[in-house]
């Protein structure tokens, strides 16, 4: 079975000027499927027998999902003939959706009260990507949530990453789509986790005709925040629209604002769109916020772990009781963490500051929760575009070797470090990490090439020297 690999793109600039740490804020499209050698469909007995009519079903072990839901998926229906055959192909159906780790189907009693018994082993739910929906502005998102779960019954906002989920959910847009007379091309992509961002995400939006923003309305901002807020909607304007759950969507757009000031309990409380009626399509979005009040912080929890201790995260992070509640202390401390995590090798790592507010006081707790996914190894490190004097330097100095725990921050350092590489000064690299989760391993592929020149200096009569204040 092929695992999910997560491919993540970067450039280093080598002496690195200012280059983004290679694992942070990553986007990852899907290469393959990730399908787990344990799922396991088993229908018991094994040997045949004559055809029995179904009296009911009974799902057993999956409390979350309902038995109607659970009944479509499986394709069995009462009053309908069944073999062994059949309960096989019924309990094949329920662990190939993705949604469960193990299916048992076994028939108990006889008829004319036969009953078909599935036993479930769910995966576990906090696996599973985030869904952001980002441009089907023609619903509404509860109403766009109940067209997809009547074409997947087992959808409620996230999706398993093994089997058909993720092509059934961008096949059930594309059809609702063509139901509205819109002949549109949906795709999707695989997001990562990154500080500010803790999700596995998939992202799926109308790619072709096109949809950007043509204007944004506030209703119940104030004047402290319109200048920022102006700023922020005139960078959106004539860019493709999203109101997805990332990062870049119009919501999360305008909510950073106030998170930077400290509001953590801004909320935009309506969106409505209105979308022209012919493509290239262009919206106009009304948004009404509620900006709440100024927080400060209460308490920041970290349990620590044998990765980083409480007491160090405490003295790295700058975030401490009595501050203003900021994005970018919050941001900070989530990186402390993060970096601190890569520097083990665990890439694939998702990082909660999961935020207590108390909204008589105005003072809110964070509560740093970790899941540290997979820790990788380096399989195999591939460079491209060196001369063999270069390759011989960066094989004998790269900190990382085949086999090792993938120390992420060791590598950044590596490149930012002339003393480390001489011959490697003034190039640039672009590399790609190919994770296979299953393993624990991954392949990374670096591609050099020369520094562009940085920009000619423009030259000035130079002023009259004047004292320091």
């Amino acid at each position: 079975m092929r695992p999910l690999c997560w491919c993540r793109l970067a450039l280093c600039l080598l002496p690195a000027l200012g280059a983004p740490a290679h694992g942070q804020q990553p986007s990852a499209k899907q290469s393959s499927a990730k399908q787990s050698s344990a799922r396991q469909a088993t229908a018991k007995p094994p040997t045949t027998r004559p055809p029995d009519t179904i009296h009911s079903l009974d799902f057993r072990g999956a409390p979350a999902y309902a038995a109607s839901a659970l009944q479509q998926l499986s394709g069995l229906h009462p009053g309908e003939q069944i073999t062994q055959k059949g309960l096989a192909a019924a309990a094949d159906r329920l662990v190939n959706s993705g949604y469960f780790a193990n299916v048992e189907a076994e028939f108990t009693g006889t008829a004319p009260a036969l009953e078909v018994v599935f036993t479930l082993k769910p995966e576990d739910p906090a696996g599973f990507l985030r869904v952001s929906l980002e441009n089907f502005v023609w619903w509404q998102p509860e109403e766009l949530r109940r067209a997809l779960t009547s074409r997947l019954p087992l959808y409620q906002g996230a999706l398993p990453e093994a089997g058909p989920p993720q092509q059934a959910l961008q096949d059930a847009l594309q059809q609702l789509l063509q139901q509205r007379g819109i002949h549109a091309t949906v795709v999707s992509e695989l997001i990562a986790p990154y500080p500010g961002q803790p999700w596995r995400i998939a992202a799926f939006r109308m790619e072709s005709p096109t949809m950007t923003l043509h204007s944004v309305t506030l209703h119940g901002d104030s004047a402290a925040f319109a200048a920022q807020l102006q700023q922020v909607t005139s960078d959106l304007l004539d860019k493709p629209y999203n109101e997805g759950i990332t990062s870049a969507s119009l919501q999360s757009r305008i909510l950073q604002v106030y998170r930077a000031a400290g509001y953590q309990a801004a909320t935009i409380t309506r969106l409505e769109r209105h979308v022209t009626a012919t493509p290239p399509y262009q919206v106009d979005a009304d948004v009404t916020l509620d900006e709440g009040t100024l927080y400060r912080v209460a308490a920041v929890h970290w349990a620590g772990s044998a990765v980083l201790s409480t007491q160090a995260f405490v003295t790295a992070a700058a975030l401490h009781p009595g501050d203003i509640a900021t994005q970018a202390a919050v941001s900070q401390a989530t990186t402390v963490l993060d970096t601190a995590y890569r520097g083990q090798g665990y890439m694939d790592v998702s990082i909660d500051p999961v935020p207590t507010l108390d909204s008589a006081r105005h003072t809110v707790t964070f509560d740093f929760a970790v899941q540290p996914g997979v820790q990788y190894h380096l399989h195999t490190f591939q460079c491209h575009g060196l001369s063999p004097e270069q390759q011989q330097e960066l094989n004998a100095t790269f900190p990382v070797r085949p086999g090792q725990i993938y120390d992420a921050n060791a590598i950044d350092a590596y490149l930012k470090n002339d003393g480390a590489r001489k011959s490697l000064t003034g190039m640039a690299a672009t590399f790609q990490l190919a994770e296979d989760p299953e393993a624990g391993t991954l392949d990374l592929d670096m591609d050099f090439h020369k520094a562009p020149p940085p920009p000619a200096a423009t030259t000035h009569a130079a002023p009259s020297p004047t004292p320091a204040h």
